[in-house]
Order: C-alpha cells, then structure tokens, then sequence
C-alpha cells in the first residue's frame, strides 16, 4: 500500500482520506480562507494576482532546484546566477539590434538562458569530473557569480534608463495599457511583460504553469528524469543498472541554470531594473518551496508542481506577515522557522503517517473484533 495514495481502504470497507503529497496544496487553500475572512487586504483578488506574480520567479527557479534535490544535491548559486542574469541582460539590451529594440529583447533573453545553461554547465563538471562535493561548489561558484555580476555593473540599471522603447520589457505607462473587458470582467490588460494581465491573472502566471509543466513532463516522463530520480534513489544501484551517474549529474545541474535564467528575466522584469545584490537568501527560499512541497533531503522522490504551490504558500506568508503589520526586521525570524520546518517536514510527515497507519489499524481490529463478537 502506496503512502502516497489519497485515499485509503480499511479492512472492513472504509475508505478515509489521506492527505499524502497533497498537503501543500491543502494548507494553502486553508491559509488563503483564513487570511480572506481575518485581513480585509485579501478580500481583494488583486493581492493574491500580486502574490502570484511575486512567487511565480521563486517558483520558476525551484522548477531546476527541484531537479537538484531529487538527485540529492542542493545548488547554492543560484542566487548569484539570478544577479549575473539580471545585470548582463541591461548591459546587453542596449547593444543588441538597437534599431529594433523588440527584437533585441528577445534575442538578450535568448543570452540569458544560454549563459544559465553555461553556469548550470560549469558547476555540473565540477561536481560530476573534479568530484568535488555539490555544496562546496556551488557555495564557491556563488562567490564567482557574485563577483563577475558586480564586476559587470556594481550599481543597479533601471531598464527605462536604456529607452522608452525598452520598457515594454517591465510595465509601459499607463497611457499606453491595452485593456479589453466584457461586462465588467477583464480579459486582458497590456501593460508590458511585466504588467500584464490576462483574464485576471499576470503573464508571470501563465510562464510559470508553462514551464511548470515541462519540467514535469521531463522528469515524469524522460529517460534524463528517470535517471535523475533513479541517482536519487541509489546512486550506486544507478550505476550499477548502466546510467551514466556523471552524465546525469551534469545535466540536473544544466537544468537548474536553464530554469535559474528565466527566474532571472523576470525577475529583472519585476522590479524594472538590474541588481548584483540580490539576496543572498533567495537560494534558502528555493530550497524551502521544494522541500515544502514534498521533494525528499534525501532525493529520489519529489513533485515540480507541489514545489510551485509551496512556493506560493512561501510568498503569502510573507505578504500576510506586512498585511498584519509585522516588522519588517521579524520577518526573517519566520524566514527561518520556515526553513527548519522544511527540512524536518519528511521526518514530521513519517511520524504522522505512522501515527495514522496504526489508527486506521486499530479501528479495523476493533470493528473486526466487534463483528466476530456480534455473530457469535
């Protein structure tokens, strides 16, 4: 009997529900209730579309980190990627066919995800051929990022710096919104990528399902994701079935800085501009949406999908922590319960299933025994 399960059967015929790897989704739905009956801020759908954009660029970047972890490795760089990302890409836009600047939007974004690729690359080969351990070297290749993002442009770059015609890439002016309704209901409010709306919810939203569902698709449903869950599961028993360990390892890393550069542009989207300082804590909150959503420390197990709910889950916690007019000097002491949350969440879960499986069992003794007593 699979733990995983949604629903279970007892041994005299009852069927109870069993939340499983759907926790997450749970608890969020839970917290967003409470929060609309509790804050009057959240009666309003647009602070859960804002919500939704903010989180959206963590979860895209977990999408990659939940390759990682599966495999059983964590990747403590992608911080320093998301700022070499954002500053290469304002230093690029302006240089790239700058007499047709929508094209050389696209073409910079192209960049940015072959330079993901590129530092997704480099810290695989030196995990998988110098074997130097995953934590090391990327906690060593945040420091390089880091640098080489500073050396770039040690000052932030506000994209409406390069030119009104670049700001299609953030949020245009208002004068300029494309917006469409019918009845009263918004289908769709053009306000550049950024800005963007389409039947309530940001463009960031719908990016984020996209690639959700990729990285899904890949890990469900490919050899590479195969791999990468079987190297989780044993690494020696992958080896020993004929997956090449190294290969594979190179490549969940190439996938973790693919994912990483598109959180980067829209991140860079986001707020406007480029920043080499982005925090140095945004890897620990990637990392608590994928553990949150049920990917194991110990790897070989895990779901991109509940890692984009845990990352929403993530982001309302803090919008609701400012909504209640928490201290902004407190909010990194739930930060941090967050964290030791998530990396205990398998152990905590494994005491609660056991607690509920020997439930389940005793009620069966008991109406078992009481069934035998009835026919006697």
């Amino acid at each position: 009997m699979k733990r995983s399960n949604s629903l279970r059967k007892s041994r005299n015929g009852g069927i109870y529900f069993y939340f499983g790897d759907h926790a997450i989704v749970i608890a969020l739905v839970v917290f967003w209730v409470a929060l609309f009956f509790t804050n009057s801020a959240f009666s309003s759908f647009s602070n859960y579309s804002a919500i939704i954009k903010e989180a959206s660029i963590f979860a895209v970047a977990g999408i990659g980190m939940t390759f990682a972890v599966i495999s059983g490795v964590f990747d403590l760089s992608i911080a320093s990627q998301i700022a070499l990302s954002s500053v290469v890409f304002t230093a690029i836009l302006p240089r790239i066919t700058p007499e047709i600047p929508g094209l050389g939007i696209v073409l910079s974004c192209v960049v940015i995800i072959i330079m993901g690729v590129a530092m997704g690359l480099i810290n695989g080969l030196l995990v998988a051929n110098l074997r130097i351990p995953a934590f090391i070297t990327t906690l060593a290749m945040q420091m390089v990022y880091r640098g080489l993002a500073q050396f770039v442009n040690n000052s932030p770059v506000p994209i409406s710096s390069l030119g009104n015609e670049y700001r299609s890439f953030t949020a245009t002016a208002m004068e300029d919104v494309v917006r469409w309704q019918v009845g009263g209901v918004e289908l769709f409010f053009g306000r550049g990528f950024g800005g963007t709306r389409l039947f309530g919810f940001p463009l960031f939203f719908y990016i984020m399902i996209a690639l959700a569902l990729i990285g899904t698709v890949i890990l469900r449903k490919t050899g590479i994701g195969r791999n990468i869950l079987a190297i989780g599961n044993s690494r020696e028993a992958a080896h020993i079935a004929g997956i090449n360990v190294p290969r594979t390892q190179i490549i969940t890393f190439v996938m973790v800085g693919l994912f990483t550069a598109f959180a980067g542009i829209m991140m860079t989207s986001h707020h406007g501009s480029s920043n080499y300082g982005v925090p140095s804590g945004t890897e620990f909150t990637v990392i608590s949406a994928v553990v949150l959503g049920g990917t194991a420390l110990a790897g070989g197990k895990g779901s991109i999908l509940n890692t984009v709910i845990a990352a929403l889950f993530i982001a309302t916690i803090s919008t609701a922590l400012t909504g209640f007019g928490i201290d902004n000097n407190i909010h990194g002491i739930f930060n941090g319960a967050i964290l030791v949350f998530a990396f205990s969440i398998n152990t905590i879960r494994s005491y609660a299933d056991d607690a509920f499986v020997k439930f389940l069992a005793n009620r069966d003794i008991k109406a078992i025994a009481n069934k035998t007593a009835a026919t006697k």
